[in-house]
């Protein structure tokens, strides 16, 4: 039944975003009762958090990975459609502190932390200037991948990636432009 559950709050949140899902709708899109949905998921905010969960664990971050595959794991996201989904929740949480809340704590601020882990790793290993601010640089990489699916509409394709690697990853000198005064 979960999987039914959640594969219809999905398909339901992509369609019509968090304000218009209502547990009837999914409970009659999965095939079950209103009553089993609630017995495991007591609220909307605690269904859409399961399938927000089920989403990010798609995307591993191994923080003992490379860069190569990160880069990759975020172009598989950015390509199968789950970022619209992901706009509809951003943009509910601006009116919405308790989706805001369980989002940070329990999406954004562990996958935040173990692409930093990564990006720290690959640093100690010499992949990245040794300067690299790793904090900046695991919000800087989504959100350009966000904002070119969402706001642009560019396709997150190979050549993107190779500008985005060659920009941040592999420039391992050097040779970046600085700021000035």
């Amino acid at each position: 039944m979960d999987e039914a559950v959640l594969d219809a709050a999905t398909s339901l949140l992509r369609a019509g975003g968090y304000v218009r899902l209502s547990m009837r709708e999914v409970a009659e899109t999965a095939g079950v009762s209103r009553q089993s949905v609630h017995l495991r998921w007591s609220t909307k905010l605690e269904l859409v958090m399961e399938v927000l969960r089920r989403q990010a664990a798609t995307v591993p971050i191994d923080p003992d990975g490379d860069l190569g595959a990160a880069l990759d794991s975020l172009h598989g996201t950015a390509n199968r459609g789950d970022l619209p989904l992901l706009a509809g929740i951003i943009t509910e949480m601006q009116a919405n502190p308790a989706l805001a809340d369980a989002y940070r704590r329990e999406i954004d601020q562990p996958r935040r932390a173990l692409f930093a882990q990564l990006l720290a790793r690959a640093r100690a290993r010499g992949e990245l200037a040794p300067d690299t601010d790793v904090d900046l640089l695991s919000e800087v990489v989504p959100a350009l991948i966000l904002r070119r699916v969402l706001i642009s509409g560019e396709p997150v394709d190979d050549a993107y990636l190779d500008r985005v690697r060659d920009a941040f990853f592999l420039r391992t000198d050097d040779s970046r432009p600085r700021p000035t005064g």
